[in-house]
């Protein structure tokens, strides 16, 4: 099992292709560096939903479900 750090914006098309076609092949973890915009982007969504706005794709589903 390879150990694989998914770094926000540094996944390559060629270990997406390496990842899905042999998933229990690779143990997957994030980051740390990421989990202070995965909180705020969770704030952010938590705060649509408090204020009851509508907001593309957080309340409104996408393209033909919205």
């Amino acid at each position: 099992m390879k150990d694989f750090q998914l770094t926000p914006g540094s996944l390559s098309l060629a270990e997406i292709r390496a990842i899905f076609s042999k998933p229990k092949d690779f143990q997957l973890s994030l980051d740390p560096e990421c989990i202070p915009a995965i909180k705020a982007s969770t704030e952010t969504v938590e705060n649509v939903i408090a204020t009851n706005k509508t907001v593309y794709g957080i309340n409104t589903g996408f393209g033909l479900l919205a």
